[in-house]
Formats: C-alpha cells, structure tokens, sequence
C-alpha cells in the first residue's frame, strides 16, 4: 500500500506457516483494505493503482514487462504520483505507435471506460 508494513505479523506468516503462500498473502492484505475495517488511505491507494492498471493495459493496449514495472513504480500515494504514471503511460504508448519500431497494442474498446478521461 505504499508504506512500509507496519510489525511483523505477515513476515512471521510467510516463514513459519506453509499454508500462507505469497499468492494468499496478496489477497489477504488486499481484502483487508477493501474491508469496512481497512483504512481509507488504503482504499484510496488500491484504487489509484487499479485505475492505473486499466489506463495502462486496457484504455492504451500496453503490456510490455519492463513498462508495466516502471509506470507502477510511479504511483507513491500522490496525485503528483497519478500524474507521473499517466504521463509515463501517454509516453509509451505514442513511441508504441511507432511504424517501424512501435508495439503489439490490444485496446479493449467499450469494456472498461478511461479511468482519468474528463466527462
């Protein structure tokens, strides 16, 4: 979520208990964030993130590795964070449209709509 994990519950749960994988692991703070119970900086923080996720994969059609890695890497819990990975984002997708060099794009059109679009 953008912070260091607060204690070592989770750590303790991954080395010492072989029923919590790093996939359960995953979920189990993401369902805590969504909870009633979670805080809402999570919350926020989660959904910054998806929407960054469908910007970059499904609005632009992107999913080079290394690309996907850097534009969430941007994402700090900002505003100024959102700005730089839709930034990033436009960027790579407008050398994607290149001729000669550009990228596989696979836009999916009329299923999701453009989370940072201005209506």
């Amino acid at each position: 979520m953008g912070r260091d994990p607060n204690g070592p519950y989770w750590i303790n749960e991954l080395e010492n208990n072989p029923d919590i994988t790093p996939a359960i692991l995953i979920l189990a703070v993401l369902n805590g964030a969504k909870a009633p119970t979670g805080g809402a900086p999570d919350r926020e923080y989660l959904a910054d993130k998806i929407d960054i996720g469908i910007y970059f994969s499904a609005v632009k059609g992107l999913g080079q590795r290394d690309d996907t890695i850097e534009v969430m890497g941007l994402y700090d819990g900002t505003d100024a964070g959102v700005d730089a990975a839709i930034a990033r984002t436009d960027s790579i997708y407008a050398d994607a449209l290149d001729a000669d060099d550009g990228q596989f794009l696979l836009q999916l059109v009329g299923v999701v709509d453009d989370p940072f679009a201005i209506a």
